[in-house]
């Protein structure tokens, strides 16, 4: 049977996870359906984050208030509801959230699928360089085509008749329909350049090679796109708000952070924010020895997979151990090669070279002077042309 509350902003159907909205058809994915089906039963009552942890995550698995805030989030998005002032599912302060089911009409299992129209093919439109357009559904004779002086006056004067008395059948695109392809709404994350915060300001090579990690890492996510690091890069430096940042990335969360190293020891604050309501997803600060840099950066990535895709990521340990001299040396040759000067990338040369004899066998060094050499040739450096 049909349930409908007020206007339909959406049509779901609770068996299957369907969900019809703006002429397409949606799926939820098997979480965001148990979710929504614990919401309905419990419609109209106030529920706890507590209570929707332990009915939809169970007790089994790691879950925690970031995790119901993001799936409350995205369900919302599928639902339509407004992120800054929400009416299906609304925040109750310090208390939990409240189903409404505003607009949300839930239907029969297999409801949905008569919506699912085909699409019509497409009417054949000619349009002649005079500008003119044509739009026929009889074949023109094959003399209207004939290339004289004559005949070519002839096809505008036809063209301008059939134009003035066919009926008003202008071409519009498609009509919606619930087969129509949908855009592709997986979470997208774009991780902005660490701040160094170190007393002498001459950390940010590791801050750097902090954020690296962190994109390689979430690259590997199942369900998450990761914006490229040159495209997340371009905004160091630049005072932007984080929705700006979003939109012209095209992601719907930013990472972003500080590190401050000292005296053999670090501190990372690290935040995930999202870009729609400016809230914060997740955050988190990290007090460790400066050795324990590697598992630092897997440790945010895991945090921020699981917060925006409620999935673990695989083990990602580093092949091959790699010593921590070499790793320094070859993170502050990719800091100096970014400036893409003369005398950094030079430098950046020199430094990798330097990783290499820590450690002979460390790719990211012999892949850095690959690309060091090529980037030093095209900026017309001497030292880059001898080494050739």
């Amino acid at each position: 049977m049909s349930e409908k509350t007020g206007s339909t902003c959406c049509r779901v159907d609770l068996d299957s996870g369907d969900v019809w909205r703006e002429g397409a058809i949606e799926r939820l994915s098997p979480r965001l359906l148990k979710l929504l089906h614990y919401l309905v039963q419990c419609q109209g009552q106030v529920i706890s984050r507590d209570a929707l942890m332990t009915a939809v995550w169970g007790h089994l698995e790691a879950a925690s208030d970031d995790s119901v805030n993001v799936a409350v989030s995205a369900l919302r998005r599928h639902l339509g509801d407004n992120a800054r002032a929400p009416q299906v599912i609304q925040t109750i302060p310090r208390r939990g959230y409240r189903y409404t089911g505003i607009g949300v009409e839930l239907v029969d299992p297999g409801a949905l699928q008569p919506l699912a129209e085909p699409v019509p093919a497409p009417v054949a439109v000619e349009v002649p360089r005079t500008g003119v357009p044509v739009a026929s559904r009889e074949p023109v004779s094959a003399a209207v085509y004939r290339w004289t002086a004559w005949s070519g006056l002839g096809l505008m004067v036809v063209a301008l008749a059939l134009w003035v008395t066919m009926p008003d059948e202008t071409v519009q695109p498609a009509a919606s329909s619930a087969t129509a392809v949908t855009v592709d709404e997986s979470p997208a994350v774009a991780v902005l350049p660490f701040l160094d915060l170190s007393p002498a300001a001459d950390q940010g090579y590791l801050a750097d090679a902090l954020v690296d990690r962190i994109i390689h890492v979430l690259a590997q996510a199942q369900g998450l796109q990761v914006a490229a690091r040159t495209s997340s890069f371009a905004y160091r430096d630049r005072t932007l708000k984080i929705e700006q940042i979003g939109r012209e990335l095209g992601v719907s969360a930013v990472l972003e952070g500080s590190v401050l190293h000292h005296d053999g020891q670090m501190r990372v604050l690290a935040q995930l924010i999202d870009v729609e309501s400016g809230k914060h997803l997740w955050s988190r600060s990290y007090d460790r020895n400066s050795d324990a840099l590697f598992e630092v950066q897997d440790e945010i990535a895991n945090e921020v997979a699981r917060t925006l895709t409620d999935t673990l990521l695989p083990s990602l340990a580093l092949t091959r151990p790699v010593s921590r001299a070499a790793y320094d040396l070859a993170s502050r040759a990719q800091h100096r090669f970014d400036e893409a000067t003369v005398a950094s990338v030079n430098e950046a040369l020199s430094l990798y070279r330097q990783a290499l004899q820590h450690d002979p066998d460390y790719v990211d060094a012999l892949v850095g002077i690959y690309d060091a050499t090529g980037l030093a040739l095209a900026l017309g450096s001497p030292l880059a042309a001898g080494a050739r």
